[in-house]
């Protein structure tokens, strides 16, 4: 028996280390300088300092206000489709109507086209509207990337509450809106946040759409910027390891703010009531 608990915790230690290593190596290359990342043996401790390094980097590039524009696009998109996805999925969850089935495989169709399959197209869209290298077109296609995954998601948390509570509301008086937002969302609110926090990441993280829309770069997002760090000759590693770090962080922060809401979200969407 003894012998089974040291296994096990010899795997979990083995697992914890590959699974981390990939993070650690990247806060080291980003603490260290171009010429040590080649060398051989490498060097497995960091070089620098992390504090000066970050903050001048900060100081130095504009990894500030691409964080910025991310944050306000992605901001906006997920405040945007999480409302709407709140109406949408209730409707699907709750009513019986035509062309209801239609509905529900046509979101999962959009979710099964490739964003490269409509740059070309949204991009002549947008550019007669006037609206290519504007953050506000970013904010549009946000939307409609995530507002089928929110309608999606949240279909499963209205399904985990049951329809006893809501005939009960009713029977009491309470209108149909009155009902969803002062019982039936409070009690769904950990699968909200888990939805917004999913759509958020996925704003973040966006890059083809960003890519094709935005000439500026005072209009970069977090993903353009770090990518222009890639050139065609020479690549400096180490200043695109420290942006990838300095990126993470409000994502890092958004996991730390509302983990407890994350947990409890995702178990409960797994749940039909």
């Amino acid at each position: 028996m003894k012998k089974n608990k040291i296994v096990s915790y010899l795997l979990t230690i083995i697992s914890c280390a590959v699974v981390f290593f990939p993070f650690y190596w990247l806060i080291v290359t980003s603490l260290q300088p171009l010429e040590v990342l080649y060398q051989w043996p490498p060097d497995f401790l960091p070089v620098n300092n992390p504090i000066t390094t970050y903050l001048d980097f900060l100081r130095n590039s504009e990894v500030a206000g691409w964080i910025l524009n991310s944050v306000l696009v992605s901001g906006v998109a997920t405040l945007v489709s999480t409302i709407l996805g709140v109406f949408g999925a209730y409707s699907i969850s709750r009513f019986k109507y035509r062309g209801k089935v239609a509905f529900i495989f046509l979101i999962l169709l959009t979710q099964m086209m490739p964003g490269a399959f409509l740059v070309i197209p949204i991009y002549f869209v947008f550019a007669q509207m006037g609206l290519v290298n504007t953050l506000f077109s970013l904010m549009l296609i946000y939307v409609a990337l995530t507002t089928p995954i929110s309608v999606w998601f949240l279909k499963g948390f209205f399904d985990s509450i049951p329809k006893e509570i809501e005939e009960a509301a009713i029977i009491d008086g309470s209108s149909r809106l009155g009902l969803l937002f002062r019982v039936i969302l409070p009690l769904m609110s950990p699968g909200i946040v888990a939805t917004a926090t999913w759509c958020f990441i996925i704003s973040y993280n966006e890059y083809v759409f960003a890519y094709t829309l935005i000439n500026s770069n005072k209009l970069w997002v977090v993903s353009i910027g770090i990518a222009s760090f890639i050139g065609e000759y020479y690549t400096d590693w180490s200043q695109i390891m420290t942006a990838s770090i300095i990126v993470t962080v409000p994502i890092v922060i958004l996991f730390m703010v509302f983990q407890r809401y994350l947990v409890s979200g995702l178990t409960a969407g797994s749940v039909k009531g």
